[in-house]
């Protein structure tokens, strides 16, 4: 398993992205620059300025999210393929519609 450190995340991304997520719908041209996955770490944070506390971090495991396809580092564990980057990378929160 890879953990993750300071304000990180993993993502595991989905083997097919889908056009359309609930009513989240992804134009054709940005269709091959995003990328929708699974988080399936996140650090514990960054330290504040003044550094006696950490930052909460915005996302948790099993959120979905939206990145670009800039700025991620690929990693392979175990035969997957999962993603790193920081948590200000993400560029959305994929919520699924009941």
């Amino acid at each position: 398993m890879i953990k993750a450190v300071w304000d990180a995340i993993i993502v595991k991304a989905d083997e097919k992205n889908d056009r359309i997520h609930g009513k989240f719908i992804i134009p054709d041209l940005s269709q091959e620059k995003a990328i929708i996955g699974t988080i399936t770490d996140v650090g514990p944070g960054k330290w504040n300025a003044a550094g006696t506390e950490r930052v909460p971090m915005s996302f948790k495991i099993g959120d979905r999210v939206l990145l670009p396809q800039v700025g991620l580092t690929k990693l392979e564990w175990d035969g997957i393929e999962y993603l790193a980057t920081s948590e200000a990378t993400v560029l959305g929160l994929i919520e699924e519609q009941n």
